[in-house]
């Protein structure tokens, strides 16, 4: 006589292989779109996100280290960190990220927190990759 599973073993381990498989289709998806944190748009994204946190928080040290080598000299303070910002700025949303090769743009739109007077602006960024990509605008 063969021995058959437990029905509530049969539903777990249905239950685990649908959650596996579900986990690999959101992965699968999310680096087909570009939306990947490893894909040049996913670290564009990040970079950008973590320029505008440092410049809000003063932190100039951590700007130098997120823009090109070509605008790394121009960092006011002189790359010393400065006080934290009265207006802070935060990204609104990311339009038609272009990659070529080592260069890349963005549209970024930007607004300021807590500040309805000041309209929101779409801005286009300009990245190149440096050993990882920097804002280079």
């Amino acid at each position: 006589m063969r021995h058959r599973p437990h029905a509530a073993t049969v539903k777990t381990t249905g239950a685990t292989l649908a959650l596996a498989l579900a986990a690999v289709l959101l992965t699968s998806c999310s680096a087909a779109d570009g939306s990947g944190s490893d894909s040049a748009e996913g670290q564009i994204k990040q970079v950008t996100q973590d320029y505008i946190t440092a410049v809000n928080m003063g932190r100039m040290t951590e700007v130098s280290t997120l823009i090109c080598s070509r605008l790394a000299s121009t960092v006011q303070g002189g790359g010393e960190d400065l006080p934290e910002s009265a207006k802070k700025a935060q990204i609104n949303s990311f339009d038609a990220i272009t990659v070529n090769g080592d260069s890349a743009t963005a549209h970024v739109t930007v607004s300021v927190i807590d500040d309805a007077a000041t309209p929101a602006q779409s801005v286009e960024m300009l990245f190149v990759n440096e050993d990882g990509w920097k804002l280079c605008q």
